[in-house]
């Protein structure tokens, strides 16, 4: 097949590594490749990120910055200090690179928005939040953030760090990343992400600012996000609603997404692209109907208790998936604590 696939981000470059062995794969990517930045915090779990990059031929481990030991979230005048298993940051600029080495990939070529592309018989929009290729989502839950990368002479924390905003709209967090660098950001829906983010900087300030960028974040499913699909032109990754609802984990569920269209070829075509995906990501969408269509719109009773426990229980079962082990009655009542507080 001739397939086009624009965006090399994680999704995109993921698929022009493992896409190019059997089919004539072109990428076409905005950034020039000499300052090719990747947005977005660079943290990830351990375990799922070494299959896909065994897969893809390369060892996990050798993009390693820094592996956690625990995760400090503050609820309120809650503090709970959550046990990894897992999760680290990981030098994904180096990662992305050595995905799409060798391939065919077209940098500095932007593909405009609702663009034919036409003598390809797959056309993939891995283009993340813009989705230049398909329709908006018939549901689209956006969150603004704004992140920068920071070098500290002392770091404020040695580990994981977040503060969650009242009424969980967002949170601020602290990425350590190596050589005393972090990433430090926010994104909120009640847009205090900026005052908020400048007071916890004000309290711990950076020696020097590296980099700043804002950006919105798509955290709806899936299923709010469809369709993923038209024509020969399918969507993967964040064009695909896959960031996790409630925490923003983007990294596997893009790899995820794009293993979901790699099944799909193989089994014939991709006319069951989008019933495979919403098999895939029912967690996402069981997450993003309590937390988008339930809390932030103010659903906080019994069975919105309830529901947050059950997912609760389910969360920490994948807790080799998340890179993290939560308290699960720890966990939902500081949650509860927080959605009250307005």
């Amino acid at each position: 097949m001739r397939i086009a696939v624009v965006g090399a981000g994680v999704a995109g470059s993921y698929l022009v590594r493992t896409l190019s062995g059997e089919h004539e794969v072109v990428a076409f990517e905005s950034q020039e490749e000499g300052s090719y930045r990747s947005v977005c915090a660079w943290g990830a779990p351990k375990d799922p990120m070494r299959e896909f990059a065994s897969r893809a031929g390369l060892s996990f481990d050798e993009y390693i910055l820094h592996e956690g030991r625990y995760f400090t979230m503050i609820f309120g005048s809650r503090r709970l200090d959550i046990k990894l298993t897992g999760l680290s940051t990981f030098d994904k600029e180096r990662f992305l690179a050595d995905l799409r080495r060798g391939g065919n990939v077209r940098y500095g070529a932007r593909v405009p928005r609702g663009q034919r592309l036409d003598g390809y018989d797959l056309v993939i929009d891995a283009t993340g939040f813009h989705r230049v290729l398909l329709e908006r989502p018939s549901r689209d839950f956006v969150i603004p953030t704004l992140e920068f990368m920071v070098r500290y002479r002392e770091m404020p924390f040695d580990d994981f760090y977040a503060e969650v905003f009242p009424g969980l709209t967002g949170y601020v967090w602290f990425f350590p990343l190596s050589n005393n660098l972090a990433h430090v950001g926010s994104g909120d829906f009640g847009h205090r992400h900026v005052e908020l983010l400048s007071q916890f900087l004000e309290r711990h300030p950076p020696d020097e600012v590296l980099r700043k960028v804002g950006r919105p974040v798509r955290l709806s499913s899936p299923s709010m996000t469809r369709p993923l699909r038209s024509g020969n032109t399918v969507a993967v990754g964040e064009a695909a609603g896959v960031v996790f609802p409630t925490t923003g984990e983007g990294i596997v569920p893009s790899l995820q997404s794009a293993e979901v269209l790699r099944s799909a070829l193989s089994s014939g075509g991709i006319d069951e692209f989008e019933e495979m995906m919403g098999r895939s990501f029912k967690l996402h969408d069981e997450v993003g109907e309590v937390f988008l269509d339930g809390i932030l719109k103010g659903r906080r009773d019994l069975r919105t208790a309830l529901r947050l426990l059950r997912l609760a229980y389910k969360f920490r079962s994948m807790d080799r998936r998340f890179g993290l082990r939560p308290g699960v009655i720890q966990l939902v009542g500081a949650m509860l604590e927080g959605a009250r507080v307005t």
